[in-house]
């Protein structure tokens, strides 16, 4: 009898883990334990073929658990352009670094599979706050990182007179004051500094800010730059996806739909015909 082992207890089974619980523990290890249950009770995997294009989803955040995703734009001429390549464990579609302003696009390269995550319980669980309250934290805290990693990304792919226009309309957001004769810049830019945040050289930004110059897009009053945003918005629109293909059109052609867009609604298809230069 010395010798006799104990029996294990009835119903004692050590239950195996499920393909969810694997895939919660793998991809969000830096949870506590009680904070991974909570994500655990509402999450879900999603199966989603290769070559698929993954639909936005403001209400849940996606993490990659196997497989891969393709992350591209597209430029003002209608092409693809890569961007990069997201492996398991990666953050889908990322809330705070998708910027508004550019037509990105997810494309899985092999059969994947997604832990997807309702974006009230995840903030809910991590920090007890909203997810709204959440993202203005985050915001608060390192918007000017996002706004600078979202700029670069408008600018990415357009043509100069675009990314001259953005630039101005985010200097304008910062240092803007607006007054009947349109939006004054409170601070003094080099054309130096210009010409590096476009990314041009000297001599083709200060062609470019003559041509706004007689247009009256931009003007100088005591040595301050003014703006009219409306316009610049449809030149810094025109960087983006549309029906109108400006990869190789002429400058004028720029202009002529910035002169001929409606101020309300600035479809980038509007204007006359194209006239040959």
């Amino acid at each position: 009898m010395a010798g006799r082992r104990p029996q294990p207890v009835s119903g004692a089974r050590k239950t195996e883990p499920t393909l969810l619980d694997t895939a919660c523990a793998r991809i969000l290890h830096w949870l506590k334990p009680d904070q991974l249950a909570k994500v655990r009770s509402a999450a879900a995997l999603e199966r989603v073929g290769a070559h698929s294009i993954i639909a936005p989803d403001d209400n849940n955040l996606r993490f990659l658990v196997t497989g891969a995703v393709r992350t591209s734009y597209t430029d003002q001429g209608c092409r693809r352009r890569l961007s990069n390549f997201l492996g398991p464990g990666d953050m889908v579609q990322n809330p705070f670094f998708c910027s508004p302003g550019t037509s990105r696009v997810f494309e899985t390269v092999a059969d994947s599979t997604m832990l997807r995550v309702p974006v009230d319980l995840f903030a809910e669980a991590i920090l007890g706050v909203s997810w709204h309250s959440f993202k203005e934290s985050v915001t608060a805290t390192l918007g000017t990182t996002f706004s600078l990693l979202a700029l670069n990304t408008r600018l990415r792919g357009v043509r100069a007179i675009s990314r001259l226009a953005q630039v101005l309309l985010d200097l304008a957001s910062k240092f803007g004051v607006h007054d009947s004769g349109g939006t004054v810049l409170t601070i003094r830019v080099t054309r130096t500094d210009l010409s590096a945040l476009v990314g041009c050289s000297r001599q083709q930004l200060t062609m470019l800010l003559n041509e706004l110059g007689k247009r009256g897009v931009i003007s100088n009053r005591s040595s301050r730059m003014v703006l009219d945003e409306g316009r610049l918005t449809t030149l810094a629109r025109l960087g983006r996806v549309g029906s109108v293909n400006l990869a190789n059109a002429p400058l004028s052609r720029c202009f002529q739909i910035m002169e001929y867009a409606p101020v309300s609604s600035r479809p980038e298809s509007s204007g006359p015909p194209a006239r040959q230069d």
